[in-house]
């Protein structure tokens, strides 16, 4: 085995040393590897000693991606077991010679794990929800938070639960906001964390159906503060780790986080039977704390400004006008500092107590002094009664204005209006689902 290990990484290094001569960026990045058990071991290991398409992913991105003082850990997401870990020291000037010292030992712990493994079935179950918990226990322990995420498997969901199966559609947006494995945690763990999928040789329903799915992994990422930067079928997407990539932005839908279904690709979604509408909660809160975070991909500063209107007060809070109090009410404006070069004089928040939350009208300005287009992509994060857990709604501004068009906000790119009221209804509406 070791003499075929050694073959096959001198073939694959004399490729990689000639297309990988300069040495790329981020530094020092922690590549975790998330891969389904569920393939046939053809995908790691073909006849004759080749390559299987699992394994050609993974072994590019060793070879081809990874420069001294990276990283990659290659994690079963059945069994959340780490198989293998390559890694390469800091301050070296990696040679073909050096990568394969490095790689030989790691690539032998990943050909022993598989040698005997027969697969329950090949249809390439990742179970993301399940690897994503430990994910989050993982990256809390991690000091260099530069972390890529690439899945190697098929973005069909399989679950126990036939509600929460894949093959045919995808669940409504309603599934990140009731109680099902989908629902954000709220906490903004993943904040900055790029992910990719690439699935070869999984089939879908058809093209709706791989471009629904896309939009929902795009969007429960989103929810957890990261972003999926690939989802391709292309064994040489992974190309796109350590660039500089912009994700598809998608919008949550309110009309489709009502009830939790499942959209077929065939068909427009419907509802086939009436059914019951939860009782909605009292939207009177005691508490409630508004809280913004963004970031833009062209490393220019943004400034995003907060302005809540209280509609029956006809009163603002912002920045010019921090504070409101009447009777029991109160609401307080307050900025939360930040080093990040995509935020300009700070995170804007907003602390509020004893309001009726239909009662709020909340906008998102892409402040400038000198306009221009600027891409912001961010979340406002609602805490609502000291919950555990807050409800995430993503943004996206593409412009800037100077902050005297806010008669005209409905119409100008650089104003989006996030509804608090519809998000808390949705979100404290839904029913609780079995995964196991």
């Amino acid at each position: 085995m070791q003499k075929s290990i050694i073959l096959l990484m001198s073939i694959l290094l004399t490729v990689s040393c000639c297309q990988n001569a300069q040495s790329r960026n981020p530094k020092n990045t922690h590549i975790i590897v998330g891969i389904s058990p569920f393939q046939p071991k053809s995908a790691i290991l073909k006849q004759k000693n080749q390559f299987g398409d699992a394994l050609k992913i993974i072994m590019n991105i060793v070879t081809n991606k990874m420069d001294s003082g990276d990283k990659l850990s290659l994690i079963d997401t059945d069994n959340l077991r780490e198989i293998a870990c390559f890694h390469y020291p800091d301050n070296i000037k990696l040679t073909s010679k050096l990568k394969t010292k490095y790689i030989a030992k790691p690539l032998k712990e990943t050909f022993i794990y598989y040698k005997d493994k027969e697969p329950d079935n090949q249809s390439g179950n990742l179970n993301i929800p399940k690897f994503m918990k430990l994910l989050k226990d993982r990256i809390a322990i991690i000091d260099n938070k530069n972390i890529e995420v690439v899945f190697i498997g098929s973005p069909i969901h399989k679950s126990n639960n036939p509600k929460f199966n894949f093959d045919h559609g995808w669940l409504s947006d309603a599934a990140f906001y009731q109680d099902t494995p989908f629902r954000a945690n709220g906490d903004n763990s993943f904040r900055r964390i790029k992910f990719h999928m690439i699935f070869v040789g999984f089939r879908f329903v058809n093209l709706k159906h791989q471009e629904g799915l896309e939009r929902f992994w795009s969007l429960y990422f989103i929810m957890n503060g990261a972003e999926l930067i690939t989802f391709n079928p292309d064994i040489k997407a992974y190309e796109r780790i350590k660039e500089d990539l912009q994700s598809k932005f998608f919008k949550i839908n309110p009309k489709d986080t009502e009830f939790l279904t499942l959209h077929l690709p065939n068909r427009k979604p419907t509802i086939k039977q009436k059914r019951h509408r939860p009782k909605k909660r009292n939207s009177m809160i005691s508490s409630l704390e508004i809280i913004t975070t963004w970031e833009t991909k062209s490393g220019k500063s943004a400034d995003i400004d907060l302005h809540l209107l209280l509609k029956s007060q006809k009163a603002i809070v912002n920045f010019q006008n921090r504070k409101f109090e009447r009777g029991n009410q109160k609401a307080q404006f307050y900025k939360a500092l930040s080093k990040s070069s995509s935020v300009k004089n700070g995170f804007e928040n907003i602390l509020l107590n004893n309001f009726d939350i239909n009662d709020l009208d909340l906008w998102l300005n892409s402040y400038s002094r000198s306009p221009r287009k600027v891409k912001v992509k961010g979340h406002v994060s609602i805490n609502i009664d000291n919950e555990a857990t807050p409800y995430l709604i993503p943004f996206e501004i593409s412009r800037q204005s100077n902050g005297t068009d806010f008669k005209d906000r409905h119409k100008s790119k650089a104003w989006t209006n996030i509804n608090i009221y519809q998000f808390f209804q949705v979100a404290s509406g839904g029913n609780a689902y079995d995964d196991r």
